[in-house]
């Protein structure tokens, strides 16, 4: 029953969350973390409400819903233990995410090991140098979509981080020669999911460094890369390890 009066409490504040937010910033953590759960699912979340009903103990933070800019990035420092954030778009594009914001949240969150920054288009190889050279134990990271993002991003992470599992490059300006350097790093032996779909400049060498190199690997998608042929078709299809795949799956031209 308490529960129950707490839940229904919370959903009242938040309904009206303009004119609960004095409340907010006075609440104990556990309730914050429920009010943020809440206003999470909504896309309540803001710039101005979000360093009320942040603490130093949250440990996951959904965004993705929710319209928030660097300004907001600048208060989840207080979240050190932070070791999930989800920015993806989850419709259309985000441009108020950049350097300024992603540079502050790195630096002050060294335990994350989820990143989610899917088609925040001002994501480019700086936010990945410093994702890179502050948080090495990085283990999934979603950054389809960012355009701006090359080779060099992709050398930072693979010199840095050497625990990555799961690396969603789809849409980015990656090419074979940053695949290699990834396969050819300490990544190589945690890989187990990789998609590097319309990125015009992967070609079948990609593709083969990712099979033959990474002996985990069990998802690999890679639709709409112009220069693989079916020439890769040979060298997926009678390696040994084909059987453990859950998905693998492309496009050839």
């Amino acid at each position: 029953m308490v529960a129950s009066l707490l839940n229904l409490a919370l959903a009242a504040v938040v309904k009206d969350i303009r004119l609960h937010e004095h409340v907010l910033k006075c609440l104990p953590q556990h309730i914050k973390s429920k009010s943020l759960n809440i206003m999470s699912k909504r896309g309540l979340i803001t710039d101005a409400n979000l360093p009320l009903v942040l603490h130093a103990n949250i440990v996951s933070l959904d965004l993705s819903e929710s319209d928030v800019s660097d300004t907001g990035l600048a208060a989840v420092a207080v979240c050190r233990r932070l070791q999930k954030i989800d920015l993806n778009a989850v419709k259309g594009t985000r441009t108020n995410i950049t350097y300024q914001g992603l540079g502050i949240l790195f630096q002050s969150c060294k335990m994350l090991r989820t990143v989610h920054l899917r088609r925040c288009t001002q994501v480019n190889d700086d936010c990945m140098e410093a994702l890179a050279l502050n948080c090495p134990q990085l283990s999934s990271l979603n950054i389809s979509g960012c355009n701006d993002v090359t080779d060099r991003g992709l050398e930072s992470l693979s010199i840095n981080c050497q625990a990555i599992q799961s690396l969603d490059l789809s849409r980015t300006k990656v090419t074979d020669d940053g695949i290699a350097l990834l396969t050819d790093s300490h990544n190589a032996a945690t890989l187990k999911e990789v998609n590097i779909s319309n990125c015009p400049r992967i070609s079948d060498m990609a593709v083969q460094c990712l099979v033959l190199s990474c002996p985990r690997i069990n998802i690999l998608v890679f639709h709409g890369c112009p220069m693989v042929t079916d020439r890769c078709r040979e060298t997926v299809l009678t390696h040994h390890r084909l059987a453990n795949f859950k998905q693998l799956t492309w496009t050839v031209y």
